[in-house]
């Protein structure tokens, strides 16, 4: 299962949303690395929903950290939705201390 996209918003209107599947693995990585990829440009901020997330390693912190980056230089904030217990501690794991990512309403 990939990751699914909303459509394009404007300035004005809530952010982009691309809802994670449950499998966030190793095996999904190129699929979510495209979904990230096809998140539009003229949002000025994008959410990750986590929601479904059921299963997650190491790739998921990498993909997201390297998305943060990657939409940091165009401008646009990246975070995170309804982070589960596993992916909070993947990034504890990782040694990773992003609160601006997981500080994010429910």
């Amino acid at each position: 299962m990939s990751a699914t996209l909303s459509p394009p918003r404007s300035a004005a209107e809530p952010p982009a949303l691309c809802q994670l599947p449950s499998d966030c693995t190793i095996r999904t990585a190129a699929g979510l690395h495209e979904a990230l990829l096809a998140l539009p440009e003229g949002s000025a901020e994008l959410v990750l929903d986590c929601a479904e997330v059921a299963r997650a390693d190491l790739t998921l912190l990498q993909l997201v950290l390297s998305a943060e980056r990657f939409f940091a230089a165009r401008g646009q904030r990246l975070r995170l939705h309804a982070v589960p217990d596993c992916v909070h501690a993947l990034f504890v794991r990782g040694g990773v201390d992003a609160p601006t990512l997981l500080a994010c309403a429910s």
